[in-house]
């Protein structure tokens, strides 16, 4: 399995604390997917909200959001659409090293597989079923996190029950949340991200508002729509 990085110059920012960006050239970590015929699926569309702190010092250990279950997805490239919780990890301020968890439809070539997964980009790129946890019906609410352990770990949690581990150094400049999606064909039906929230290093959660500076990205036809503008805590991605 291989990764790209695409570099996104647009990116909208939406609000800033204690300090004013002068250039915002943010890095958005794309994972490709392997059909069965061995050919890669780049990710080419995102639906996201993006935080980042407001200084090196402050880099995250964590990152939360939660989603309800939408109504089925449908993938009918052979890639993917996914809702995905993404944290980066090493200090890496263009996000090249992650862990990310969340909820695809399409895996491995199958666009019938409706499953929950993890993945890690150390920069080696490895992805993870999770079987453990089922999506459920539409309207289920499941939990999605990633934070820092321990020495060089970093533990993968979908409903506070850990489903992966991830052998990376402490330091995330930047955690996203939203819709990743292989073609524009596939449909990405109405989903709710909520009540984002980043970690510390006290160890204290943080809405994304209150502890860093928030930015939104929507690649066409697939959009990014803050709920409630000023405070940042309710998201909604989907097909238009």
């Amino acid at each position: 399995m291989k990764t790209k990085e695409i570099m996104r110059e647009n990116i909208k920012k939406v609000t800033c604390q204690t300090r004013v960006v002068k250039v915002i050239i943010l890095f958005i970590a794309t994972l490709v997917l392997i059909s069965n015929s061995s050919n890669a699926a780049l990710a080419s569309y995102h639906a996201i909200g993006y935080v980042q702190p407001l200084s090196s010092s402050q880099a995250f250990l964590g990152g939360y959001a939660q989603w309800k279950t939408p109504q089925m997805y449908t993938t009918i490239d052979g890639g993917f659409t996914s809702q995905v919780l993404w944290v980066g990890t090493q200090n890496s301020t263009s996000i090249s090293t992650w862990v990310e968890v969340g909820l695809t439809k399409g895996w491995k070539g199958n666009n019938n597989v409706w499953t929950m997964y993890w993945a890690e980009n150390t920069p080696t790129y490895n992805e993870y079923q999770v079987t453990s946890i089922l999506p459920g019906s539409a309207g289920t609410l499941h939990h999605y996190q990633a934070q820092y352990d321990a020495w060089n770990t970093w533990g993968v949690y979908i409903d506070y029950t850990k489903v992966g581990t991830s052998s990376q150094s402490a330091g995330s400049m930047g955690v996203e949340a939203g819709g990743e999606i292989s073609s524009s064909q596939n449909t990405l039906t109405s989903t709710y991200p909520q009540y984002m929230q980043v970690l510390d290093k006290a160890n204290s959660w943080h809405y994304w508002g209150d502890y860093g500076d928030v930015y939104s990205y929507s690649d066409s036809p697939f959009i990014w729509e803050w709920q409630d503008p000023g405070t940042y805590k309710l998201g909604k991605d989907y097909k238009q």
